[in-house]
């Protein structure tokens, strides 16, 4: 999305905020419905679940992306650049950063429980 390429993702985690706008609800590319869900563990990770799409959904996705024209692509892609820029830029990440640490060292002796041992 920096180098303005609309982009083909599907709509899970945090692939779906990329690929539609959190605000206008826009798509920045092709947005792909999940299609199919498994659910899978390990002893370090109990569950979790894996999202699918059909390859029939990502062809027609890319089918859709080439059909329409190279001039509404590149303004999809421009448009994806410029959410991107604003979303996702360094400056905004740093800042978030910072903040969140800040905010969790001036809470976290507030928030923290105490616990007290009792002898029975």
């Amino acid at each position: 999305m920096n180098t303005a390429t609309p982009i083909i993702a599907p709509l899970t985690g945090g692939q779906t905020r990329q690929v539609v706008n959190a605000y206008t609800g826009e798509e920045n590319g092709v947005a792909l419905p999940i299609e199919m869900q498994t659910l899978v563990g390990s002893q370090n990770v109990p569950y979790i679940f894996e999202d699918m799409v059909s390859n029939e959904t990502i062809s027609k996705a890319i089918s859709k992306m080439y059909f329409m024209g190279s001039k509404a692509r590149n303004e999809l892609g421009l448009k994806a650049r410029k959410y991107a820029l604003k979303e996702f830029g360094y400056q905004k990440t740093i800042d978030l950063w910072h903040d969140t640490m800040l905010k969790t060292i001036a809470e976290f002796p507030y928030k923290k429980k105490n616990y007290t041992l009792l002898e029975l």
